[in-house]
């Protein structure tokens, strides 16, 4: 269950991330690859800088729920 919950944070925050980060073509599919690539290898600071403003945060529940520290969110 936490699996597929993460799953569709991931999904989640992807379909919600732009294209903030300068790529050599700022193309949209690079700069989603680069931030699921990002997430897979859980470098969230990375993941924040391909992120816009509003998903930073989600980014950071994220990143405290993958850490195990589900109960400092709550």
């Amino acid at each position: 269950m936490k699996i597929l919950l993460a799953l569709y944070l991931i999904v989640g925050i992807g379909m919600f991330t732009g294209c903030n980060v300068r790529t050599e073509t700022n193309d949209p599919k690079a700069v989603l690859e680069a931030f699921m690539n990002a997430l897979s290898k859980e470098d969230f600071a990375a993941a924040r800088e391909l992120s816009t403003a509003k998903s930073q945060t989600l980014i950071a529940m994220m990143e405290t729920a993958i850490r195990g520290k589900i109960g400092e969110i709550i």
